[in-house]
């Protein structure tokens, strides 16, 4: 990996974080916690181009990363990611409120979205593109249309913070997992209620749905994995071991 050396890096306690050019080993980006956006397989933080290498000699340069273009970054901890399925754009959710929609590869922020009341931790972007779902603290589900990012819908019914999304693929059905122990099953694009699975006995944070659509995978708090037929969200399995 090169790294550029004419640059400094932003003063510790900088409130301005900016976007990092990294050499791309992979095919991954991601947003780190701090509030960078990263290229390649690895974020790479101010705090560790600043720690000296092993090994190097007192007084020796040490390489610095380059800073890029300076964008307004989140002011708290990034909870949940998701990317566009033609890969241009990456959705981020945060504990400052908001959805941040950022154009690859140059990570350039397009647009912010606001109107949750609290932290948004679960993401997901529906097959075709173009819609956004997102799932809050406030408890409460949000439909984006994308790329645009206007407010389509907002989706009540949980009584606790929704932690997980998952859209099936044919776009006619989304879940959620939330902290009062359910799923729900939303039809799309109209945001009707489905129906509401019951099973788990602590959280649901996690869920996906097979590639053929046939299953729902919700994970829980309870330490088990639930698998659900679709779309009529029989329980099929319930599988041990965590």
């Amino acid at each position: 990996m090169t790294h550029e050396t004419d640059d400094a890096l932003p003063a510790p306690g900088s409130e301005e974080p900016q976007v990092y050019a990294v050499e791309r080993s992979g095919s991954r980006w991601a947003l780190s916690r701090r509030g960078f956006l990263a290229a390649g397989a690895a974020a790479l933080g101010a705090a560790a181009a600043r720690a000296p290498e092993a090994g190097a000699q007192e007084g020796e340069e040490k390489p610095r990363l380059k800073g890029c273009d300076n964008v307004f970054a989140h002011k708290d901890t990034v909870s949940a990611l998701a990317m566009t399925p033609d890969g241009k754009f990456l959705a981020s959710g945060s504990d400052d409120n908001t959805i941040k929609f950022w154009s690859l590869p140059e990570g350039a922020l397009a647009r912010t979205l606001e109107g949750h009341g609290n932290w948004v931790h679960a993401l997901a972007v529906s097959p075709d593109g173009k819609v956004l779902a997102s799932g809050s603290d406030d408890r409460t589900i949000k439909l984006w249309s994308l790329p645009e990012g206007a407010l389509a819908r907002t989706l009540e019914g949980h009584t606790g913070p929704v932690s997980g999304l998952a859209v099936s693929p044919d776009r006619k059905l989304l879940a959620s997992g939330s902290w009062d122990n359910t799923i729900k099953l939303w039809s799309l694009p109209e945001g009707a209620l489905a129906k509401t699975l019951e099973g788990h006995a602590n959280s649901v944070v996690a869920l996906a749905v097979s590639p053929d659509g046939r299953f729902l995978v919700s994970g829980s708090r309870d330490n088990t994995i639930k698998l659900w037929s679709l779309p009529e969200g029989a329980l099929a399995r319930t599988l041990g071991g965590h």
